[in-house]
């Protein structure tokens, strides 16, 4: 299990760090659901972040048509990552992760932390 400090010294290396607004909405919502209580503890981990990474708005970022993924849902996430031009993109997300993408490589937190 890779531990959010992990992840935050990654951050502090030569990278730059992207999320979308999707992502961080898909997060809030659920987490109020599932653990409400949390709520307080996952926005100040946000707030935190937000001084090591570049947040985009994921709705401008839907010039590309994906049919790459099962699941049409994490269309915005693929969409921001090509748009953000990014290198990686982190996720435990299988559909990611089997998808065979070319013009971006998807890799689990713990692999990054391991080759980067």
């Amino acid at each position: 299990m890779t531990s959010k400090l992990e992840i935050i010294k990654a951050f502090e290396g030569d990278y730059e760090v992207f999320t979308c607004t999707y992502v961080l909405n898909e997060l809030i919502r659920v987490v109020s659901k599932k653990i409400p209580n949390k709520l307080g503890v996952v926005g100040r981990y946000l707030c935190e972040m937000q001084k090591h990474i570049h947040i985009v708005d994921a709705a401008i970022s839907f010039k590309y048509n994906n049919d790459l993924l099962r699941d049409k849902k994490d269309i915005p996430i693929l969409n921001s990552a090509l748009f953000c031009e990014c290198d990686i993109l982190i996720t435990g997300d299988k559909d990611f992760l089997e998808a065979g993408l070319t013009a971006i490589k998807a890799i689990t937190a713990s692999e990054f932390l391991y080759k980067y």
